[in-house]
């Protein structure tokens, strides 16, 4: 674990007389697309002890902590799973961030296995293609930038997000390249490492092509707003929320 990271949650433990349940990274980090300069986006779930609920008002929802190259955030867990019964994709981001700092009694795995009999497909759908048809949107620069990359690069995770979601009616990984790994016989997915290896500048991407791959990308816009309507709804079983929620602040 980063040291600092470590340093900077216990100080927010003390600070504010909480435990943290979970901690993670999210973003590029989260994403596998960073580069050495990347900052880190901490983020983390908290609890306070049990009698704090019981006063007239509430304590924080959200603790943030802004660092040089460390950016946190955290949310109460009354808070995390309010949101949790609205298929939040930040919480579902999170929860499967593929570099976790924090894991308080398997606090990760019981909220997974929540997320996968009572998230809505639908709504983290509907999330992913926000992601990629507000970024298609963007105008590329005539000489390619990393930003440039960067927008390619979301709408790359979203479309294939929204593949997986659409197809094969099931939750996405976060990771970019367990995304890619799950498209070998997509010419278009192929292409994938080779533009997260440019943003990581080991490779030159030409104007032409960053622009011809973002072509690509929104070609099947049409198709995705269609089927999205036929992703499946679920609501959340608050009996299930509000057991685990008890066992999290008395335990």
């Amino acid at each position: 674990m980063n040291d600092h990271i470590e340093e900077i949650l216990n100080s927010i433990e003390k600070q504010h007389n909480v435990t943290i349940l979970f901690a993670c990274e999210a973003g590029s980090r989260a994403y596998e697309l960073h580069t050495p300069s990347s900052d880190y986006d901490v983020r983390f779930i908290y609890k306070y002890e049990y009698p704090r609920y019981l006063e007239l008002y509430r304590p924080k929802d959200v603790i943030t902590s802004i660092d040089k190259h460390y950016d946190i955030q955290g949310w109460d867990v009354y808070k995390a799973l309010h949101l949790f019964t609205k298929s939040n994709p930040s919480l579902y981001e999170w929860i499967h961030s593929s570099i976790y700092y924090r894991n308080v009694k398997e606090f990760r795995e019981k909220v997974c296995l929540m997320m996968e009999k009572q998230y809505s497909l639908k709504a983290l759908g509907f999330h992913y293609f926000k992601l990629l048809h507000q970024n298609s949107k963007r105008n590329l620069k005539s000489s390619v930038t990393i930003e440039d990359i960067k927008v390619v690069l979301h709408m790359a995770r979203a479309y294939m997000a929204l593949t997986l979601l659409i197809q094969d009616k099931k939750l996405p990984p976060t990771s970019f390249f367990e995304l890619v790994n799950g498209f070998k016989d997509d010419s278009l997915v192929s292409i994938m490492p080779k533009l997260s290896d440019a943003k990581k500048q080991l490779v030159h991407l030409t104007s032409s092509e960053v622009k011809g791959i973002k072509a690509l990308l929104e070609i099947k816009l049409p198709h995705f707003k269609r089927e999205l309507s036929n992703l499946p709804d679920k609501d959340p079983s608050l009996e299930d929320i509000n057991l685990f929620l008890a066992q999290q602040l008395t335990t």
